[in-house]
């Protein structure tokens, strides 16, 4: 049966499994899932982008490739049981490295907001796919790094950004206002691990503006920039692609 969230505010252990990168194919991800739904040592699931690879914006081709990545019946049989929080990266926002240029990108948006059950999608005045939630004494900070990214070659650009100053702006905001324990900033690029031939990662990006940075910093965690008594335990985690077949970029 499903799993309702506890009452907000109620104490006790959160465990949860992060995901992404589900391949072209079905059967991509398909051994994944079925380890997964097998298992019942997590309570949630956080699904980081590249959930499919329709690599458009357009509902049509969108809603086709959610339908295919939906059919293993590992995923039917986790997802009906199991609360499920997503956000996007490329190829499930439009083609390859797409940014806020991306033409249409309201219609991926709106075919997003079609298929995931989130609280909330960015804020009423400012659309996006990030959000926060909370479990126990644990905060979640699901970010959208596609809606208001500037185009990886602008590195000339003096406002660039991956995050958008209004997303930056309630990131900070909300980090401040949080009592949680635990607080986890969930998004699809890496902060300090480096995806092998991909060169993408948030506090080193060539298009991450002094104030992304900065904050990135202070709240994941960047060990090699702190003296040593300025340490604290932070931890930063990577999903492995849940394809377990085929060719990604």
């Amino acid at each position: 049966s499903f799993q309702t969230a506890p009452v907000e505010g109620t104490r006790g252990r959160v465990r949860f499994a992060f995901v992404s990168c589900v391949g072209y194919y079905p059967y991509d991800s398909a051994a994944s899932w079925a380890d997964m739904s097998a298992r019942t040592n997590f309570d949630l699931v956080l699904l980081l982008g590249d959930n499919h690879y329709a690599n458009s914006p357009e509902p049509e081709k969108q809603r086709r490739a959610y339908q295919e990545q939906r059919n293993p019946g590992g995923y039917r049989e986790l997802s009906v049981r199991t609360p499920f929080y997503a956000i996007w990266d490329d190829h499930d926002y439009g083609p390859d490295n797409s940014d806020a240029t991306l033409p249409h990108k309201e219609r991926a948006l709106k075919t997003f907001q079609e298929h995931w059950a989130n609280p909330a999608f960015g804020e009423p005045d400012q659309p996006g796919v990030y959000f926060k939630f909370s479990r126990s004494d644990v905060d979640f900070f699901m970010l959208d790094d596609r809606y208001y990214r500037t185009p990886n070659k602008a590195t000339n650009q003096t406002d660039k950004t991956m995050l958008g100053s209004a997303q930056l702006a309630w990131l900070k905001r909300e980090l401040l206002a949080s009592h949680a324990t635990v607080k986890v900033l969930a998004g699809p690029q890496g902060v300090t691990i480096v995806a092998a031939g991909t060169g993408e990662v948030l506090a080193n990006h060539p298009l991450m503006a002094p104030g992304e940075a900065s904050v990135l910093d202070v709240h994941y965690g960047r060990p090699d920039r702190m003296p040593p008594s300025a340490r604290s335990p932070r931890e930063q985690l990577r999903s492995g692609r849940s394809a377990r077949s085929g060719r990604l970029p």
